[in-house]
């Protein structure tokens, strides 16, 4: 675990002061506010340029208005100064929590032998999926369809073209807008269950539906 060191960054009276000083009034100043914001003196002097930049930006501001970054070493974070930890001589933040992984919903809409059209028993899964569509808005929706093994390639291809674009007209039907169907057609190929030539398969006549989301 990644550690920081926690300081104010609410400046004290001197910072609000606006007049312009010089000399050992103006050095005084800056290293004041250092000091407020716990930094060492010889931190400081050592990178005297860096640190002047940073404090004279910051001088005269309220509280959450700086926008200067602060020296190597250091980072803002919203109205606070945090000192970053040193390790091997790298500079290290603190741990980020890992973002989750976008959910995948997926569904299979199945037909009839030699069919194309959307079957009674299925047209409640794609109200389904469409009140998920429009509830995610996902930017892309995979519409895969596929055939079984009974008949030709060439008409089990254009099967598996026809199925996908039924699938895709009952989706727009319940008002899907701005959203990019990626149709595919694999005829026979990519069973769900292998089968010989000629067999009748109903697991393998459908068309899947992929989409993600947060």
């Amino acid at each position: 675990m990644k550690k920081i060191f926690f300081l104010s960054a609410v400046c004290i009276t001197l910072c609000m002061v606006t007049i312009p000083l010089s000399g050992g009034a103006a050095y005084a100043q800056e290293v004041g506010t250092a000091h407020y914001y716990n930094v060492p003196e010889s931190e400081y002097r050592d990178n005297y340029q860096e640190w002047r930049t940073f404090l004279e930006y910051s001088m005269g501001r309220e509280k959450c208005q700086h926008y200067q970054a602060p020296p190597a070493g250091y980072v803002m974070r919203g109205c606070e100064l945090h000192r970053l930890e040193e390790r091997g001589g790298e500079e290290e933040e603190e741990a980020q929590p890992p973002k989750p992984e976008p959910s995948v919903s997926s569904y299979t809409i199945y037909f009839d032998l030699d069919k194309t059209n959307i079957l009674n028993s299925e047209r409640e899964k794609l109200g389904k999926v469409a009140r998920e569509i429009l509830k995610y808005n996902p930017s892309k929706v995979k519409i895969y369809g596929y055939a079984g093994r009974a008949g030709s390639e060439e008409h089990n291809q254009k099967l598996s073209e026809k199925r996908g674009r039924a699938v895709v007209h009952v989706l727009t039907a319940y008002g899907i807008k701005d959203v990019v169907f990626d149709q595919k057609a694999y005829g026979e190929t990519h069973l769900a269950i292998s089968t010989e030539d000629g067999v009748r398969m109903p697991e393998n006549r459908r068309v899947v539906i992929k989409f993600t989301h947060e």
